[in-house]
């Protein structure tokens, strides 16, 4: 069965409008276009348009899925390198987890700050505050 834009959009989530510029940008080079330029997506498209939203929602650039699409359509001979990709943004998502813990330490510090001074009925910024190390 193929489906129009409008219908991957209700099964996805993502707006036609996303859906055509990802197209345009060669995320989905496998979909079927009819002879007036109407894109149609089959199931697998659907699918792939649900693994371009996880890789998005990492953070990885449109180039970057770009070149992982396209090593994925040549099959297992690219598997090492699509592995390294993921390997590598997994670090990457890591030292940005890390980073984002640090932050909320420094939230958690100050709020304390905060609570003591209004339970002590004193003037935080009269004696200075906790400060916050960064990483």
């Amino acid at each position: 069965m193929a489906y129009t834009i409008i219908e991957v959009s209700q099964k996805t989530g993502v707006s036609p409008r996303t859906l055509r510029y990802w197209c345009d940008n060669g995320l989905f080079p496998l979909v079927e276009h009819s002879p007036s330029g109407i894109r149609y997506f089959s199931k697998n498209d659907i699918e792939w348009v649900e693994w371009v939203v996880r890789f998005r929602k990492m953070g990885m650039s449109v180039k970057r899925l770009r070149e992982y699409i396209n090593l994925a359509i040549k099959g297992g001979s690219t598997l090492e390198i699509r592995l390294a990709m993921i390997k590598e943004k997994k670090s990457r998502i890591l030292n940005e987890l890390d980073e984002i813990k640090s932050a909320l330490d420094c939230v958690d510090k100050k709020s304390e700050f905060y609570e003591t001074a209004i339970k002590a009925k004193a003037d935080p910024h009269g004696k200075g505050g906790k400060k916050c190390e960064s990483k």
